[in-house]
C-alpha cells in the first residue's frame, strides 16, 4: 500500500489507516516494524517531514511517524502531516 503510492508524494499516516483498517493511534508501532524489516531487505522507510502551515517551519529532524503538537517558532497548530515512502538504499 505504502510501496503503491505515488513514489515522489509519499502517504500518510490516515492513508494507511484507513487502507489497512487499522486506528491511526496504533500505526506508529507497525510503522517502526516496518522500519526494521525494510532495512533488513535493504530499503527504508522515508519520512518527509511535517511542516508548519502558518510560518512555514520544517520538522527536518523528527523521525517519529506523528505530527507534532505545535510548532516551535510560531506556537501555531496548523501543521501538515508527515508523509511515508519506501526507498531503496542501494546505489
Amino acid at each position: 500500500m505504502i510501496r503503491e503510492a505515488d513514489p515522489e508524494s509519499g502517504v500518510t499516516l490516515r492513508d494507511v489507516s484507513r487502507l489497512a483498517g487499522v486506528a491511526e493511534k496504533e500505526l506508529p508501532d507497525h510503522l517502526a516494524h516496518l522500519a526494521r524489516s525494510l532495512s533488513a531487505a535493504g530499503e527504508e522507510l522515508a519520512i518527509e517531514p511535517p511542516v508548519c502551515r502558518g510560518c512555514g517551519f520544517a520538522f527536518a529532524k523528527r523521525t517519529r511517524f506523528t505530527r507534532p503538537g505545535q510548532c516551535p517558532r510560531c506556537k501555531g497548530r496548523r501543521i501538515s502531516l508527515p508523509r511515508l515512502r519506501i526507498a531503496s538504499r542501494r546505489g
